[in-house]
């Protein structure tokens, strides 16, 4: 009877929360990167390579011991909205199906620059043989990947160890695989012909067209309110609307104020530059105020969202604007970004 190493499921868990905190960390580099999308890596040496329907399997037996290992690395796609959803479909689709394993594992998390990797390991009887299926998936910036290990002792974990560790994931990828579906958006809105065309940003994105009069007398509820939104017109210049309101309409106490700037934006690739020209708040505590005049270069892509079914213009600079004010926290996909829904006319 060949040797055979029992496998610590619990350790094989342990190993892969602190690989996973390692996607984070700057690794050295001593062999042949290689990349599929917005993943990074070293392979394992010696291992067999075999692409197969956009992802790659990466395979490796010990005549010895018997014992084996397949490491598949999947192409990314897009996030279902949150870390722990993409997970979940990755494991069902992948794992519990196929397996007919653990369908609601409990994964280990770990968070860190705006990516957040799932993990988690289970045990399975292939051939009548004892194997650990070992999967991480890894969601941020509007996509999530996939690396599934199986493996059938652990002889392989050191090598698994090292890959994990290597891993980088590549934020300026995946923003770029960020595009609106092939398929034609709803008859009322314009075709977006793809993520970065110019004249796909023409037109109005913000949270409601509410921000063009809710500092006005339409308002007569108590509440605290804001509103904001671009105007990217075709010739180059834009126009920016923020409407905030706090207290009872047209009581004392009451607090209300608009700023509008204007000016001119340029597109190249990904990146989208907007320079104000003019820029002034008006409240009814202070009145008519100028206000400093923030150019700011972003990264940028046109979304498309399923569970809303709508187009968002997501904004990601290299810091909080005064322009744009605290990040979109509940936009979960695009961290550290701003998201503005597309206002259909």
């Amino acid at each position: 009877m060949k040797a055979s190493r029992r496998i610590n499921y619990k350790l094989v868990v342990g190993m892969l929360v602190v690989q996973a905190a390692c996607f984070f960390v700057p690794q050295p580099v001593f062999c042949q990167r290689e990349s599929l999308d917005i993943i990074e890596y070293t392979p394992p040496r010696g291992w067999t390579k075999t692409p197969k329907d956009g992802l790659i399997v990466y395979s490796t037996i010990d005549k010895v011991t018997g014992g084996y290992c397949l490491l598949t690395v999947y192409p990314s796609s897009s996030s279902a909205g949150s870390p722990q959803k993409d997970f979940a479909a990755s494991w069902s689709e992948r794992v519990a199906a196929p397996f007919k394993a653990d369908s609601d594992p409990k994964p280990q998390s770990h968070t860190e620059h705006g990516w957040t990797s799932l993990s988690a390991a289970t045990q399975i009887i292939s051939d009548g043989t004892p194997s650990a299926v070992m999967m991480t998936v890894v969601s941020g910036y509007g996509r999530s990947a996939s690396i599934l290990v199986i493996l059938s002792n652990q002889e392989f974990m050191p090598q698994i160890e090292a890959f994990m560790g290597g891993i980088k994931m590549n934020e300026a990828t995946a923003m770029a695989y960020a595009k609106p579906p092939p398929t034609a958006p709803a008859s009322n809105a314009a075709p977006i012909p793809n993520s970065y065309d110019p004249a796909a940003l023409v037109g109005r994105w913000g949270n409601g067209i509410a921000g063009d009069t809710i500092s006005g007398s339409y308002i007569t509820y108590g509440s605290n309110a804001s509103q904001q939104f671009y105007i990217f017109n075709a010739d180059g210049t834009f126009r920016f609307v923020y409407s905030g309101y706090s207290g009872l309409a047209g009581q004392m106490g009451s607090f209300h104020i608009t700023t509008e700037e204007s000016g001119v934006y340029s597109i190249k690739g990904d990146s989208i530059t907007i320079t104000p020209k003019k820029s002034q708040s008006n409240s009814n505590s202070g009145g008519v105020t100028s206000n400093a005049l923030e150019t700011v270069t972003y990264r940028w892509t046109i979304h498309y969202f399923e569970g809303s079914k709508e187009y968002e213009l997501i904004l990601h600079p290299d810091h909080q604007t005064q322009r744009d004010g605290g990040f979109s926290y509940g936009c979960l996909a695009f961290p550290n970004s701003y998201c503005y829904p597309q206002i259909k006319k």
